[in-house]
């Protein structure tokens, strides 16, 4: 439950709405009266560095994958033609900028572009990439990264209990639906917090709202 409630006050604002890997619904950006006040408040280095200017631009359109995850910003750019007997050649720039850049994530569908809150949705756009963030592809922790810490909430007696009457760390007791249970106990849905079930020794395990999932013993 405490993961769950963490869950829901940040998730929102570290990933893409649908970040499924798929590009099949456009996402949005905002810049509205609330995030502008929060620039207002915010410090910034003197002077601000240019923005990069990258010799060849990499350009996607709103609804398209993104090819990689990083600093991309809205720009005015001509849409390629939909009929060539050869393969079209990116646009060249310099490209009026369009709108408020955005972080965007690999894999997923480029999203409009900000919206106000007076334009609903907001705009479709061509977004260039400014800036890609590799810093994760070898899966090495950044070297200005090793000294985060994440801060963990206070635990309650009665939680610590929970833990250690749960499962170790290393060895987690996982079984499917229609599998019967090894273990007598409390049984969680892996990809629902919300989700539980009392079960036997030796009784099957039950489909979740009609589907097979894996369930994990939670308390014995």
């Amino acid at each position: 439950m405490r993961l769950a409630q963490a869950w829901s006050e940040c998730s929102s604002n570290a990933i893409q709405p649908n970040f499924d890997g798929a590009a099949k619904t456009v996402t949005r950006t905002f810049l509205n009266d609330y995030l502008k006040a929060e620039l207002e408040r915010m410090v910034f280095p003197d002077p601000v560095p240019e923005v990069p200017d990258p010799a060849e631009s990499s350009l996607v359109r709103t609804g398209r994958v993104v090819e990689h995850s990083g600093i991309w910003e809205p720009v005015d750019a001509p849409a390629p033609k939909i009929i060539s007997l050869f393969r079209p050649s990116s646009p060249k720039g310099p490209f009026p900028v369009a709108g408020t850049m955005a972080y965007l994530h690999g894999g997923t569908a480029a999203p409009n572009m900000a919206s106000d809150g007076t334009r609903g949705k907001g705009e479709p756009a061509t977004w260039r990439m400014l800036w890609r963030d590799d810093r994760y592809e070898s899966g090495v922790v950044p070297e200005e990264e090793k000294h985060y810490v994440f801060l963990q909430p206070a635990q309650t007696e009665e939680a610590r209990a929970l833990i250690r009457s749960s499962t170790s760390a290393a060895s987690f007791i996982v079984a499917e639906s229609g599998q019967r249970a090894p273990v007598a106990g409390r049984w969680l849905v892996e990809d629902d917090l919300h989700a539980s079930v009392d079960v036997a020794a030796g009784e099957e395990l039950p489909l979740h709202k009609g589907r097979k999932v894996r369930w994990t013993l939670a308390v014995a």
